[in-house]
Parts: C-alpha cells; structure tokens; sequence
C-alpha cells in the first residue's frame, strides 16, 4: 500500500470514528428520564392545545423534579460531596454536584437542581437518542405523543394489547381509563382486601387479592400491570409473594407513593423481596416501578429516610445468577398536583418502550 493511499485511509476511518461520536446516544437505561420526558411531552401538548406559550409549559412541569445527572437527589441536596460520586459518575455529574457544594442550603439546592433539570425535560428528546417511532411505529414521533395522535394510540393498543392495566384503590379511576382508552378495573374496597400487617402478613388475605387480580385476566394470554399507590403497593408484593400464578401473569407492579420499606414493612420485604422468592415460572423478569411522593414547597420533609422508602430496592442476584425483580425508580413526583390520566398514559407508553 502507498503512503498516500495509507494516510487517506487514516484519514477515513478517523472521519467515520468523528461522525460516529457525533451521533446522538441513547441514555443508559434509565426509568426516571424516559418516563419524565414522557410526562413532560404530554404535559407540553395540553399547554399547546391550550394556547400556552413555554413559560406555561415550565410552570407546569412544577410537579416534575428532575435532573438527570442526580442520583438519591434528596441526599445529593442535604450533603453534595464531589469526593463521594460512585465510580462511573454519570454525564455531568460532577459539575452539579460542585454547582450544589457552592450553596448555601438545600432549598437553594433543590431550585439550582430542578431548574438545571427543566431544561433538559424541555429541550428535544431526539438529542438524547430517544425515537418514539422505533417504539411505536411511523407517525408516532414525539409532536404525536405531544398530541396523544391516532398513530399514538392505535400503536399502544397494538402494542399492549395483552395488557391489563388494574388500580388497587387508584384515585382518578375515569381518567385513567379515557388515557387508556380501555376499561380500568379498581380492586378497591378496603374492607374486602384490608392493607396487611406489614410484620406478619395473613396469607389467606394475600391468596384472596391475587385470586381476584388474575380474576381480571379471562384471556390465557393476558398479561397484568398493577398501579398501586400508598399502602396498597405493599399488598400487591406481598400478594405476588403468595401466589406463583399470579406472578406468572404480571408484568410491573408500579408503586406511586407507597411507603413501602418503613418499618416492620421494610424489615418483612428486605427477607423476602429476593430473587429466588419472587421468581415466575418463565425465566423473565417483573418490573417494580416506584414513585417517590414529594411535596415541591418541602420536598425533604421527613428527611431522607421518607425517600427511601418508598423505593424498590434490587436484592442481591442469587447463586444460580437468576433475575426475577427489576426495581425501577422512577424519582421524585408531585403526584397530588398531577392529572392521573396523564401519569396513566405516560406509565402505558413507558410499560410499550420497554416491551
């Protein structure tokens, strides 16, 4: 080979290397961004469709802290530490960590935070590799999901139409269900299903709620995603716990608020939230999404620990290396100030990306 041809060449693979870098990249799986710029790309077309302009957007996005460089925010706000960023650190995540050191209190923090994180939910998902359409099909780009668009729909019900979507006592029942555009059963009826002890849980109340979940499952094909917010997400785990069909039908299990690992319930969970525990018969996995319920105004009220217990938490991987749980933290929500039928809607698009 010629040193010409030999430098032209180089020369060529260094420009296909410079145009690779330059390609957008899709972000590590991260439940928290994807399921926020959802929420936000929904919230962005109720302002549109209402005239509003993009101050509007952002005032609306108030319920929606993000940032997407944060890891446990609500320590990161107490005691930003540059020196205690785990090991890979995260795109700009030392920067926010400095920016935070420099002020003075967390509720400066928690402003600097989410303000820095707004940008980002309002800016164009396609910078962060992230193509609706792939998911979805053509005409479901992200103006489509903005506008909930026919494409956007009919590709969801394509999509999950092997799912079932159940509430245990979900406020907001008829919103979800129009968001859906399907029936949405609530299992409510406290009376009927009381919320276990979390020290001791009975298992005949445990057997009894998930017989009446797979009640909801005619179809041998069907498959169950549970939305359950407060207590009740604790029910659902222990009920998965107790009945292995159940758990071979179930997809997620979506905590919104629940205060899941405080007290005897953390201690009944950190025993049996396993692995080898909750394993269905297939080899698969089950999502375990969890919200955290913040007030914006005080969003560390009752510190930290009130955080973290309303997280799943991944168990360690057994000896025979088999994955039953996936925990999924979704962050940080106003869920109060927020439309049900949007978070149902948003969950749907972000249960059919992970499909």
């Amino acid at each position: 080979m010629s040193l010409d041809a030999a430098v032209e060449l180089v020369a060529l693979g260094l420009a296909a290397w410079a145009a690779w870098l330059s390609l957008p990249r899709p972000p590590e799986h991260d439940g928290e961004r994807l399921f926020k710029v959802i929420l936000a790309t929904l919230i962005r077309g109720e302002v549109e469709a209402a005239g509003g302009d993009r101050d509007d957007w952002a005032r609306r996005l108030a319920p929606v802290p993000f940032h997407p460089a944060w890891r446990r925010p609500e320590r990161l706000i107490l005691d930003p530490d540059p020196e205690a960023i785990p090991a890979p650190a995260r795109e700009g995540e030392r920067a926010l960590v400095e920016a935070l050191a420099r002020l003075p209190d967390p509720a400066a923090r928690w402003r600097h935070a989410v303000e820095a994180g707004r940008e980002v939910l309002m800016d164009d998902p396609a910078f962060l590799g992230l193509d609706p359409e792939a998911v979805l099909g053509p005409g479901a780009d992200w103006d489509a999901v903005a506008a909930r668009a026919g494409a956007v729909r009919a590709a969801l019900a394509r999509k999950l139409a092997h799912v079932v979507f159940v509430g245990l006592d979900l406020p907001g029942r008829e919103a979800m269900a129009e968001a859906l555009d399907r029936p949405f059963p609530d299992l409510g009826e406290l009376a009927r299903f009381p919320a276990p002890d979390p020290a001791a849980p009975d298992p005949e109340a445990a057997v009894a709620l998930a017989e009446a979940l797979l009640a909801e499952l005619p179809d041998p094909a069907a498959r169950l995603a549970i939305l359950a917010p407060g207590e009740r997400a604790f029910s659902a785990v222990v009920a998965l716990h107790a009945h292995d069909l159940l758990r071979d039908r179930t997809l997620a299990l979506v905590s919104l608020g629940g205060p899941l690992r405080a007290g005897p319930r953390g201690d009944w969970l950190a025993a049996r939230f396993r692995h080898e525990e909750l394993e269905p018969e297939l080899m698969r996995t089950i999502a375990y999404l969890s919200a955290v319920a913040v007030d914006p105004g005080d969003p560390l009220a009752g510190g930290p620990e009130a955080w973290e217990a309303q997280r799943f938490v991944e168990p360690p991987l057994p000896p025979t290396g088999r994955r039953a749980i996936e925990a999924v933290d979704l962050g940080p929500l106003a869920l109060d100030s927020l439309d049900p039928g949007d978070i149902a809607l948003a969950l749907a698009l972000l249960l059919a990306w992970r499909l």
